[in-house]
């Protein structure tokens, strides 16, 4: 049985090549932010759009790091925001460190996953997008 609705299970078909390559570019959207800033949560909105009628594997696997993307987002915000008080910049400096490393790391370990044909699952997500 499958922990996640939408996703193949055992007993379903792997996903195919273009499956898993469309799923790979969900998650690595977030290096988008090199050219879009803030707005690199559109890459895996628009696959979701696209795929979501198409592909239960790829519609996950974008919702999933849409979700990633909006909470890393919201987080950086209330963060920042902390840094403009005293106390805040005890606490507010060390969080947008550590949201930086999770933005690298975890959508690598996701692009592996999915890379190999599995789902992946942030951890720490606010799933916004049901």
């Amino acid at each position: 049985m499958n922990d996640f609705p939408g996703m193949p299970s055992d007993t379903d078909a792997a996903p195919s090549s273009e499956e898993r390559n469309w799923a790979l570019v969900a998650h690595l959207g977030i290096f988008a932010s090199v050219i879009v800033g803030p707005l690199n949560f559109l890459v895996p909105l628009v696959i979701y759009i696209v795929w979501k009628d198409r592909s239960g594997f790829v519609a996950e696997e974008a919702k999933e790091a849409l979700n990633f993307q909006l909470t890393m987002l919201l987080m950086g915000c209330v963060a920042a925001l902390l840094v403009f008080t005293i106390i805040g910049m005890i606490v507010g400096i060390p969080i947008l460190l550590v949201i930086g490393v999770m933005g690298i790391v975890l959508p690598i370990l996701a692009a592996i996953r999915v890379g190999e044909g599995g789902s992946y699952r942030y951890p720490l997500t606010i799933r916004l997008v049901p």
